[in-house]
């Protein structure tokens, strides 16, 4: 009897031996498994991470049929500048991009008056830089100038208060134009509607660069 006592008494410690190392199994599983999760989580936050900044990068491109179409809508042109005995008319703009140039370009139709019986025509080349206005999006002409003149039969007595007149017009009616604004309802616009990074006409179109990258 006594040896059947034994013998029980040593299988029941062997069993509570067995039941303590099945339970440390599970608990290093358990642990683990957390740090399997842990890693996981970890991965597809830097992941989420990554794709994020990336939105934070956006190139804008405008063609020259998008910005002209801009232009055309506002119904600014024609328009006239007298200063004494000149009238000017500037009209008919023109987006010109040049892949030499990263400002854009405005051709503009002129009509000289010089009273009273001079009137001859012509055309003026302006450029102007894009600016870009984070709080806004919005992206617009800054600092035009007249980059070219050609007005055959002008009088030479004339030349100066012509171009006068024409970087006038430049700057009271160009700059500040908006050619484009980033759309609210757009996320990755929104996202990328941080700062400006580059501006450049390249294959005929504006390239705007904008983001934190």
């Amino acid at each position: 009897m006594s040896d059947l006592n034994y013998y029980l008494g040593h299988c029941r410690g062997r069993a509570n031996s067995c039941t303590h190392y099945l339970d440390r199994i599970k608990y290093v599983a358990h642990l683990r498994t957390l740090k399997v999760n842990f890693i996981s989580n970890l991965i597809q936050r830097i992941v989420k991470l990554i794709r994020g900044l990336l939105t934070l990068s956006y190139t804008l491109e405008l063609s020259e049929q998008q910005i002209q179409k801009r232009i055309d809508s506002l119904g600014i042109f024609p328009v006239k500048n007298k200063r004494r005995l000149l009238t000017v008319i500037a009209s008919d703009p023109k987006i010109a991009l040049s892949n030499t140039d990263d400002r854009l370009g405005i051709e503009l139709d002129l009509k000289v008056q010089i009273r009273p019986i001079i009137s001859i025509t012509g055309h003026v080349m302006m450029q102007a830089a894009v600016d870009y206005d984070a709080t806004s999006g919005e992206f617009r002409l800054d600092d035009p100038r007249v980059s070219d003149l050609q007005i055959k039969g002008l009088p030479g007595e004339y030349a100066n208060v012509v171009r006068e007149i024409l970087e006038a017009i430049a700057v009271g009616v160009l700059s500040g134009i908006t050619i484009y604004q980033f759309q609210s309802d757009d996320k990755y616009q929104s996202m990328a509607k941080r700062l400006l990074k580059k501006v450049a006409v390249e294959d005929d179109r504006l390239k705007i660069k904008v983001g934190l990258l």
